[in-house]
C-alpha cells in the first residue's frame, strides 16, 4: 500500500508572484495557529468597526432626511386578445 507523504506547503503572493514553500510538520502547525489568530483578529476588527459606526452615528445629530416623493404609478392594464 502506498503511503501519501506528509507534505505541507505555504502559498502566498509576493510582488504579484505566487511563492510556494515546503513546510515541516512543526512549521505547518505554527502557521495554522497564526492563520487562526489572524482570522480571529479580523473578526474582532469587524466588530469594532460596527460598534464605532453605531457610536459615531449616534453621538451627533445627522442630516435630516427629506420626505420621499410619491410617484404615481400607471394603472395596470389587461389586454384580452
Amino acid at each position: 500500500m502506498h503511503k501519501a507523504p506528509n507534505a505541507w506547503r505555504l502559498t502566498r503572493k509576493i510582488k504579484a508572484k505566487t511563492l510556494t514553500t515546503a513546510l515541516s510538520q512543526a512549521q505547518a502547525s505554527l502557521f495554522a495557529q497564526a492563520i487562526a489568530n489572524h482570522r480571529r483578529l479580523e473578526e474582532l476588527l469587524q466588530q469594532m468597526r460596527e460598534i464605532s459606526q453605531i457610536v459615531l452615528l449616534g453621538s451627533v445629530p445627522g442630516v435630516k432626511k427629506r420626505p420621499r416623493q410619491k410617484h404615481s404609478k400607471p394603472p395596470l392594464t389587461y389586454r384580452h386578445s
